[in-house]
């Protein structure tokens, strides 16, 4: 998650205000879903920790924007 943390400093820094957070289910990019937990391999993100990184982004003015893709 540090990464994405340096990502969103980063982007703060030069004036990017938009992440478009895109999850594949099979790139160690995916995020757990609630009654899918068995579709999802072992390093996902957890619905707080997503939580978390837009709350991040709210505070360097960086708008999150979560996107499940296949």
């Amino acid at each position: 998650m540090s990464i994405i943390i340096n990502l969103i400093d980063f982007m703060a820094e030069w004036g990017i205000n938009t992440l478009l957070f895109h999850f594949l289910d099979d790139h160690n990019m995916s995020i757990q879903l609630p009654d899918y937990e068995k579709l999802v391999h072992s390093k996902v993100f957890s619905i707080d920790e997503i939580k978390d990184l837009i709350a991040y982004g709210k505070k360097k003015v960086l708008i999150i924007i979560p996107e499940l893709g296949v």
